[in-house]
């Protein structure tokens, strides 16, 4: 499958876990400084792309063997992380909104994104219209979004400012009009 970038009218469903074991900065991350650090970082990065991608991103970690309830945090205004309940798997939480959207009367309009190397619940969730994407597509996808980031941010800082362009006396006559000092 060819990468494909998110939407900005979609939802973005990531298996955390899956993510973290696939992904060799994060397995490090993980052995290095533990699990919840790793969990930060996937995180930090996965509210860096969605903020520029746009579209929403929900990020799921299951807590099977945890004896925990559920529970979702906004980590960002358009990224939210989901600890699942104790007797619940990534994949069904992931599983079940695709379902729910698929039911959605706009459905045809609601785009859904999974990103995990489980086949199982690729084809279970691409089975209700979502599309998929492996862990290490994503990866690249990341990547890419990072390279466009700072290619702005450089262009952005190259752009001359009105200041830059002005001769000296305008630029001053223009801060004694706006500070009513003229």
């Amino acid at each position: 499958m060819a990468t494909a970038s998110v939407p900005p009218s979609s939802l973005l469903l990531v298996d955390g876990y899956n993510v973290i074991h696939a992904w060799q900065d994060l397995q490090h991350r993980q052995f290095q400084a533990g699990l919840e650090e790793a969990r930060r970082e996937l995180s930090d990065i996965l509210a860096s792309y969605i903020a520029f991608r746009g579209g929403e991103a929900v990020l799921v970690f299951d807590a099977y063997n945890q004896d925990t309830v559920g529970s979702t945090e906004a980590f960002t205004q358009q990224l939210k992380v989901h600890y699942t309940d104790r007797d619940e798997t990534a994949d069904t939480y992931i599983e079940r909104l695709c379902a729910q959207r698929a039911r959605h009367h706009l459905h045809h309009r609601l785009k859904t994104l999974v990103v995990t190397s489980d086949v199982a619940q690729h084809r279970t969730t691409t089975g209700y219209g979502a599309q998929w994407m492996s862990a290490l597509q994503f990866r690249q996808e990341v990547h890419n979004t990072r390279s466009q980031i700072r290619h702005q941010e450089r262009d952005r800082a190259r752009r001359p400012t009105l200041k830059g362009v002005l001769p000296p006396d305008v630029g001053d006559r223009l801060n004694r009009w706006r500070f009513g000092r003229d």
